[in-house]
């Protein structure tokens, strides 16, 4: 009894405290509005502004788009809100907001500020994207311009290095190779694969040199030549360029073999060649020169000037005996002028009786050669040839007949005086030696009409076998002369005139007629 009357105490009391706490809270609840739930926030990306929207509930947006419209603004209120905002960006933006939410239709506008703004239809739901205007690059610092323009020069240098036709390496104190090049790493590869890279391909030598060097290439007997320049730098540390000199060796092998061909070939020339480089020393001759000259071949192999070598040849009376010193050295000018002009060619009478023909030539920059050639046994030869045709002259014109003789391609070639007097003409001081033709008429011209000559001219104009013929011409002087035609060797021809009449008395036995 007692225990069931304290339970029911106690439920009086919890009940008197319910009471008491609804009659002091009641009110209030009663007063406060239900929470509404916050619009949801969609994953930010790269900052673009974008909402979402069923009608004109806004179901999530960016941060940037909820940052645009204000301050907790919520799902109900987004829509005017955002109208609102781009009433300011122009009356087009609101009248296609209500186009897209009434018809769906979709738009892409541009606002005063020049961001756009694009409207579209998007699983049932209106999605408005919003972007800014462009924004102007923002200038580089001063440090960045900097370290661009070392990295742009870093780059430039390294490709110069990369990409240069030499070889380019760098050694330390010790000698061993610290940076090379891509031609130098690929002709390592070619001389010795397997030698390390940071042992040198080249010898290097102390200070800033130059030498040649050849590399023997591996599996084969051809070698590479270069030029290896070095330069030490303050560190002690060495830069070095290999530049390849294959074309300038075999130039210089090809030269050297011409200049060899070219003396064997000038050892056995009996013509003396001197060639005089732009300095005027003697650069190049041959041993037929000393010959000539009686210059020692010691002498001319010192080099000596063109000037220094005629003052020899003048001791030596290998020269033309000058009539004083001073015309000798003006002739000795205008020689060296006229050869580098290409005009000089003079024979030289020597005081021993020989005869030398010198000529004086251009040569490639700037030189000058000469020629020295002995024509002393071509000049006796001419003159013992000029004297038997004198005499042989001689002996034709104390004949008494006249005669001409042509050459197988029919040019007068010889006369005798009786021919000059018959005729009238001296075909010796003619310029140019007349043809059978010219003659023919000529004689024609002079004569009366004759058969005789009519043969001769057709034999003349039409050619053919010589012709062996004999009769009579009557000159327009009255004069008759028998006319006779020979055929000689090698296809000349004789023609021989004799006066009919003689005139002259006829010389008696062992007496001889004078003029």
């Amino acid at each position: 009894m007692l225990d069931i009357d304290i339970q029911t105490g106690f439920m009086i009391v919890a009940a008197s405290l319910f009471a008491a706490m609804s009659v002091l809270y009641l009110p209030g609840l009663l007063r406060r509005r239900p929470a509404k739930p916050p619009v949801p926030v969609l994953a930010d990306l790269s900052g673009r502004t974008i909402f979402l929207f069923s009608d004109t509930v806004l179901q999530g947006a960016t941060s940037n788009g909820l940052r645009l419209l204000g301050d907790r603004p919520t799902a109900e209120t987004a829509w005017a809100l955002l109208v609102e905002k781009l009433t300011d960006s122009g009356t087009d933006h609101a009248h296609a907001l209500a186009r897209l939410r009434k018809d769906g239709e979709e738009f892409d506008l541009t606002r005063k500020d020049g961001g756009t703004i694009q409207g579209r239809v998007e699983h049932d739901l209106l999605k408005i994207e919003m972007t800014d205007p462009p924004r102007p690059p923002k200038p580089p610092s001063v440090e960045q311009l900097a370290m661009d323009r070392q990295s742009q020069e870093s780059k430039f240098l390294r490709d110069l290095s990369e990409y240069s036709p030499m070889l380019i390496w760098r050694q330390d104190e010790t000698g061993k190779v610290t940076w090379a090049n891509r031609p130098y790493r690929a002709a390592l590869v070619k001389v010795s694969p397997a030698q390390p890279v940071s042992r040198p391909l080249f010898k290097t030598g102390e200070g800033a040199t130059m030498r040649r060097q050849a590399l023997q290439l591996l599996g084969s007997d051809q070698r590479q030549w270069f030029e290896v320049t070095s330069h030490i730098l303050a560190d002690g540390t060495g830069l070095y360029y290999a530049l390849h000199a294959d074309p300038v060796v075999r130039a210089e092998e090809a030269l050297r073999e011409f200049v060899q061909t070219l003396t064997k070939t000038f050892a056995h020339l009996p013509i003396g060649l001197a060639i005089f480089d732009k300095e005027r020393h003697l650069a190049l001759f041959n041993p037929a020169l000393s010959e000539l000259t009686s210059l020692s071949p010691e002498f001319l192999a010192g080099r000596p000037t063109l000037e220094t070598c005629l003052n020899q040849l003048r001791d030596r009376r290998r020269i033309p005996e000058p009539s004083n010193f001073k015309s000798w050295k003006q002739q000795m000018s205008d020689l060296i002028r006229d050869a580098e002009e290409g005009t000089y060619e003079e024979n030289w009478p020597l005081a021993n009786g020989q005869t030398y023909r010198v000529t004086g030539r251009p040569h490639p920059e700037g030189a000058v050669a000469f020629l020295i050639e002995d024509i002393t046994p071509a000049l006796s030869l001419a003159r013992r040839f000029r004297s038997e045709l004198d005499l042989y002259q001689s002996c034709l014109d104390i004949q008494p007949f006249g005669m001409a003789v042509f050459s197988a391609d029919g040019e007068l070639e010889i006369t005798s005086q009786g021919y000059a007097d018959l005729w009238g003409v001296d075909p010796s001081e003619m310029l140019m030696r007349p043809r059978l033709l010219e003659v023919v008429e000529h004689w024609q011209a002079r004569s009366e009409p004759s058969p005789l000559l009519a043969e001769l001219r057709r034999f003349a104009l039409n050619g053919g076998r010589r012709p062996r013929l004999q009769g009579s011409l009557t000159l327009k002087s009255g004069q008759v002369v028998t006319v006779s035609t020979f055929p000689l060797a090698r296809g000349a021809l004789q023609c021989r005139f004799e006066e009919v009449a003689a005139t002259k008395p006829k010389i008696p036995a062992g007496e001889v007629a004078t003029a």
